[in-house]
């Protein structure tokens, strides 16, 4: 993928713009689909919208993680971003688990606090699996190693498809689901792999989004989604007929497709809302907090009751979540670990990419 890239004042490692542009686009994507999900399922247009977002934008994000993740998650940087995922999961999670005790009367459960994600902070924890696994996966640095190690992953999947039961608790189910993602968009990054930067790719990129649309529009193959968000093991998805194991590996390809597409589309230059793939993080964090309480007390009517609204409440969060102060001071508290364990702002950046 051809990236440009922007060097902080400070002289730090470069970030890459294309990958931060993808961020934004990617973060944007998953607070709208969150936020209309239920709108969306009232047609047949907007089903078929709903599910063509399922199938790429979460294999997408999961595929940029692998792409800027460090194949050495134990050198005292590493474990600090380790560190520093837990933190967040169980600050977010505790927060979430907390307030929604507070709002019912009851008494907060610290064991679904700990092992239980509330919503989408499924992610959290999950990367922080993934980056642990990552470098059983990331031995050789062949293309051949890197074809063993995707097939290894996808092996893993449809493994952990057939033995999991239920998939909430510590995030499995998503875990070793989202897996191949994860090692093939590290894979992509450590063998320079670039996708085409030119008109005719993109011509191809939206005409494969316009393609998949219109099959899940016309013949809608999916009684539940469950395929594609993958929060339950095989025993518990309804796939009319198909074999799960084949639903998943099918799902796959196709969210591999439209991750390529996606990659092709995002730009390649700076843009107003690229500082936006830098604060990802307190977006996602924040934006769980949020939409589980618009939810919760029914206020769909009043902030995400339509598409229009559900479009306007997004870049309201993605404006206090993702800009200002709300990512320094979640950036801040985050970070806590590292300051523990004495890594320095250069190291941080590094880290990052």
């Amino acid at each position: 993928m051809s990236e440009a890239r922007a060097v902080p004042a400070s002289g730090g490692p470069a970030r890459s713009v294309a990958l931060d542009n993808a961020k934004a686009a990617l973060i944007a994507l998953v607070v709208f689909a969150h936020l209309a999900a239920i709108e969306m399922a009232r047609t047949p247009g907007g089903r078929s919208v709903y599910l063509l977002i399922l199938t790429f934008h979460m294999p997408a994000f999961v595929f940029v993680s692998g792409m800027t993740s460090n194949p050495r998650p134990f050198t005292r940087r590493g474990v600090a971003g380790l560190l520093t995922l837990c933190w967040t999961y169980l600050l977010f999670n505790a927060l979430n688990y907390l307030w929604s005790a507070v709002a019912r009367g009851t008494h907060p459960n610290i064991t679904r606090v700990l092992f239980d994600p509330a919503f989408a902070l499924w992610f959290l924890l999950a990367l922080v699996w993934w980056r642990m696994l990552l470098p059983v996966f990331a031995m050789g640095s062949s293309r051949a190693a890197a074809a063993i190690s995707v097939a290894a992953a996808l092996a893993v999947s449809v493994a952990a498809g057939l033995a999991v039961d239920g998939g909430e608790w510590f995030a499995f189910s998503r875990t070793f689901a989202f897996l191949p993602f994860f090692v093939a968009g590290f894979r992509v990054r450590q063998l320079g792999i670039r996708l085409p930067d030119s008109t005719p790719a993109r011509v191809c990129a939206v005409l494969a989004f316009l393609v998949v649309w219109a099959a899940i529009y016309l013949y809608d193959p999916l009684d539940s989604p469950a395929v594609l968000t993958a929060h339950v093991g095989f025993a518990d998805m309804d796939t009319n007929g198909v074999h799960p194991a084949l639903a998943r590996v099918a799902a796959m390809a196709i969210g591999l497709g439209l991750t390529a597409a996606t990659l092709t589309l995002v730009p390649r230059s700076r843009r107003i809302f690229t500082t936006l793939g830098a604060t990802t993080l307190s977006v996602y964090a924040w934006h769980a907090l949020a939409v589980r309480n618009i939810k919760y007390f029914d206020l769909g009517w009043l902030l995400a009751g339509s598409w229009l609204a559900a479009a306007v409440t997004t870049l309201v969060m993605l404006g206090v979540f993702g800009f200002g102060p709300v990512p320094r001071v979640t950036a801040a508290v985050s970070g806590l670990p590292r300051r523990w364990l004495g890594v320095t702002p250069g190291e941080r950046r590094a880290e990052a990419h």
